[in-house]
């Protein structure tokens, strides 16, 4: 959930929530846990209708990504019993949002006439698009959306045993394989978004400093945060070294219980699969993004004046 406003080309957030689900681990088969979890998050999504109204916002904007275009296609649940507009983003509007959202959250890193690279990595698939910034204008110029989330990936790891290291060997010939990554996009900015990329650098950080080791995440402190993709690999090395000495160990001062979470194999399979495509565009750093696709909805949907999913709209964004 987001609540925000826009004035004098700047978004103030008012109010965030969020409730976990997850909708791609559900089998198509399991029709009756489908219609349970679909359930739940209309009760959630209710409720955030009626803050919205209780805000008395000008806007009220409902969507759904992968796990819910993947639910429409094949008409395993319908929509439509919300009572309310489900938007379900197609795979450009989602690229486009993840794009705008990042550009304009690290706005003052970036200039005019630069080529920025996104990556956002979800839980149901990996958007990578690029775009250029002409006179206050963000211009997406090229797009992919690949059903490669990290449930997908933490299935592939579980094909291999939970051995990292072969999953390491699988991933990078898998993206390899993946002729549409090989651009001639040359991207002067890279950011990262997505739940892997931001779970990961509040790691790094709770890693390096102690001062927010038993902090809870903030996404103000990573947002705008640079990376090289070498600490990236070692940071993965390392963590895979611990755990391998004492996976007890690792787990404890990440916070976790005796077992191996699915959060943990979410954030070292992630990176791994997004060091592979970075390397495909012969990058050396990044930056992560606190920011998410909601971000860039709302930002789209304040500033334009229409449809934010009409055709015209994905094309270009004035964001200055």
């Amino acid at each position: 959930m987001l609540v925000c406003s826009v004035s004098d080309q700047s978004l103030r957030v008012v109010r965030t929530g969020s409730t976990l689900t997850n909708l791609s681990s559900i089998p198509e088969t399991q029709k009756d846990a489908l219609y349970e979890k679909m359930a739940s998050i209309k009760s959630s999504v209710n409720e955030f209708v009626e803050q919205a109204k209780a805000y008395d916002c000008d806007n009220v904007f409902v969507f759904g990504t992968e796990a819910v275009r993947r639910i429409q296609d094949k008409h395993l649940y319908d929509l439509s019993t919300f009572g309310f507009k489900i938007n379900v983003l197609a795979r450009k509007a989602e690229a486009f949002f993840s794009l705008v959202a990042a550009v304009k959250g690290l706005l003052g890193n970036m200039g005019e006439n630069k080529r920025i690279l996104i990556l956002d990595l979800g839980s149901s698939s990996m958007e990578i698009a690029g775009g250029k910034i002409a006179e206050g204008v963000l211009s997406m110029e090229t797009y992919k959306s690949y059903k490669l989330g990290s449930e997908e990936l933490v299935s592939l790891l579980k094909d291999t045993r939970k051995d990292f290291r072969k999953f390491e060997n699988k991933i990078q010939k898998r993206i390899q394989s993946y002729e549409q990554v090989q651009t001639c996009f040359r991207p002067d900015h890279v950011v990262l978004l997505g739940s892997v990329a931001s779970n990961a650098t509040w790691l790094l950080e709770r890693l390096k400093f102690e001062e927010v080791r038993n902090r809870p995440y903030d996404p103000k402190r990573i947002n705008g945060k640079r990376v090289s993709v070498r600490e990236m690999d070692s940071f993965v090395s390392s963590l895979l070294d611990a755990f391998s000495k004492d996976e007890h160990l690792i787990l404890k001062f990440l916070g976790y219980g005796k077992e191996v979470p699915e959060e943990f194999e979410k954030i070292v399979t992630g990176l791994v699969t997004i060091s592979a495509v970075l390397r495909m565009y012969n990058v050396e750093s990044f930056q992560v993004s606190g920011q998410g696709t909601r971000y860039g909805v709302a930002w789209v949907l304040a500033t334009e004046g229409n449809e934010p999913c009409d055709p015209q709209t994905l094309e270009k964004c004035r964001i200055v």
